[in-house]
């Protein structure tokens, strides 16, 4: 499975949110545990 963050990426470091890299995030958790700002799920058949 996988996230994409269109705005911003966020990384979660000792239970909190932080700013990353610019780019995409990929993870199986829930898009507001990833990306607070939202996100777009994408579906890999």
């Amino acid at each position: 499975c996988a996230v994409i963050c269109p705005r911003v990426v966020y990384e979660m470091t000792d239970d909190r949110p932080v700013l990353a890299d610019a780019g995409n995030c990929h993870g199986c958790l829930s898009c507001v545990e990833i990306c607070p700002t939202g996100c777009i799920k994408v579906e890999v058949w």
